[in-house]
């Protein structure tokens, strides 16, 4: 992507689609990673492992934003990026950001749809969130048959989930 020759123009073309996409509302970031004793089994298999993790945290996100008192009824926006390493470039740590709009869309009993934003710093409930997201990667990985391969003490590791505000979107695009 930063290679002016083969990946700055698709970088570029990208990012424009992505922006058209952003509503005047505000966002936050959220990202959704796993304890290293999963990192192996994602890696191994790569295909299966990554939607585990991308559905895992899409999924979460919709379920816990529907039983957020803020966002009751309301169908939100969000869309994410998978990430395979970190800041450091010897170290595999596959994760997921997710840029998810501070509210979302509902809709009454007349069929009238109505914007309904979040508190301004607050999204989803932090603990919650986490709590949703191990089940439901537990749950894709045993459908993916990737369950029995995690070491046990893997799931009693900290698992990091991630929310911050992020003002209009553009700055994390």
């Amino acid at each position: 992507r930063h290679c002016p020759t083969c990946g700055h123009t698709k970088s570029q073309v990208w990012l424009q689609r992505q922006s058209a996409k952003l509503l005047p509302v505000q966002y936050f970031m959220v990202t959704f990673t796993v304890p290293e004793g999963i990192r192996g089994v994602l890696r191994s298999a790569q295909k299966d492992g990554y939607d585990a993790l991308f559905d895992a945290g899409a999924e979460s996100i919709r379920d816990v934003g529907a039983a957020t008192k803020s966002l009751k009824g309301c169908k939100l926006g969000y869309f994410g990026a998978l990430h395979t390493w970190g800041r450091d470039p010897m170290v595999y740590h596959p994760h997921v950001h997710f840029v998810v709009a501070g509210g979302g869309v509902k809709t009454a009993d007349d069929d009238s749809r109505q914007w309904q934003a979040t508190p301004a710093n607050f999204l989803f409930h932090h603990g919650t969130l986490i709590k949703v997201y191990k089940a439901k990667l537990a749950d894709h990985l045993r459908a993916c048959q990737l369950y029995d391969q995690v070491p046990p003490a893997a799931w009693k590791a900290k698992f990091v989930v991630d929310i911050e505000p992020v003002g209009d979107g553009q700055a994390v695009l």
